[in-house]
């Protein structure tokens, strides 16, 4: 059955969610699907190619942009590689705050995006623009990730979170629909107290969930809280996805012992448009990325799709 409202959700009703919210998820699941075949080259060579031209079209578009490369005698055909970007100045959560119109590119009301903002978790939010077809990529890359676990697009899954994952704001009847042809449920977690986390057990039992999303301190208080209950028998879930948090060994011990399942870490940067999964081999970084990581002074850049 779930495999048929896959089919039915990938053919039918992603396609005109895509025209309703003005995003490209039913051709991104396409192409991340043919993706996973391509060799590392080929992946690397799409990238590239889409690299140079966001950094020509930033260049051309962002006054920002424009007056960086500018007084750094820097041009985008100087941009050549994925290892090039290292000439480019990383831009700051500061900059962003002190430049963020000159950042924007200049007719960006006319394109379908999303105004947003960081959690705040050093005490101060920085608002940023981010497009409709990279929230799209992002979001299908995850589900495609998922997928090694048995998920098939529309199974029921429980989403654990705050404000990132259980919006606040109120949201369109169209909205609500499309959540619920993803099978997501949400699940308010904030304050993860013993009666919560009763109802949150209940809920799974009621509507028979196999596969849980959210903090991952939200599910691991669940994972104790059905080990010290001794409900391990009333639930069966399949898979966990834990996110926005490291994944201590113990999280992960206390959560395959009360689930017995797959987990599948991961973590997300919306502000930065990054995603990555690890299935236990490392995490896999979103074909859509490119990423830099600093040790010791020694930078590495590593373009989606390879893990680390």
């Amino acid at each position: 059955m779930s495999k048929i409202k896959e089919i039915l959700i990938i053919n039918m009703a992603l396609p005109i969610a895509d025209k309703v919210f003005h995003t490209n998820i039913s051709k991104w699941y396409r192409k991340i699907n043919q993706m996973l075949y391509w060799t590392p080259d080929n992946i690397k060579g799409w990238q590239v190619v889409k690299m140079q031209y966001l950094v020509h079209f930033a260049y051309d578009n962002s006054t920002y942009y424009k007056e960086l490369f500018d007084s750094l005698n820097l041009s985008p055909n100087d941009i050549q590689t994925i290892e090039d970007l290292k000439k480019i100045p990383p831009l700051t959560k500061e900059i962003i705050r002190n430049r963020f119109n000159d950042i924007l590119i200049r007719d960006y009301k006319r394109c379908n995006y999303k105004m947003s903002s960081t959690g705040g978790s050093t005490g101060d939010p920085t608002k940023y623009v981010k497009d409709n077809d990279s929230w799209g990529f992002g979001n299908v890359f995850n589900i495609v990730m998922w997928k090694q676990t048995g998920y098939r697009y529309g199974d029921k899954f429980i989403a654990l979170g705050s404000s990132s994952i259980f919006p606040t704001y109120k949201k369109s009847i169209l909205h609500n629909l499309y959540y619920r042809l993803k099978g997501k449920i949400p699940f308010n977690a904030m304050n993860l107290s013993e009666d919560v986390l009763d109802k949150c057990v209940k809920l799974i039992v009621k509507k028979n969930i196999h596969y849980i999303y959210g903090y991952a301190s939200s599910i691991f208080l669940l994972a104790k809280y059905v080990i010290e209950n001794h409900l391990q028998n009333e639930i069966s879930i399949k898979a966990c996805f834990p996110t926005s948090e490291i994944l201590t060994d113990v999280y992960r011990q206390t959560i395959q012992q009360a689930f017995n399942c797959t987990v599948l870490d991961s973590y997300g940067a919306n502000d930065g448009g990054v995603v990555a999964c690890n299935a236990g081999d490392g995490f896999k970084v979103g074909y859509n990325c490119i990423i830099q990581l600093l040790d010791y002074g020694h930078s590495v850049c590593v373009g989606g799709g390879q893990s680390y």
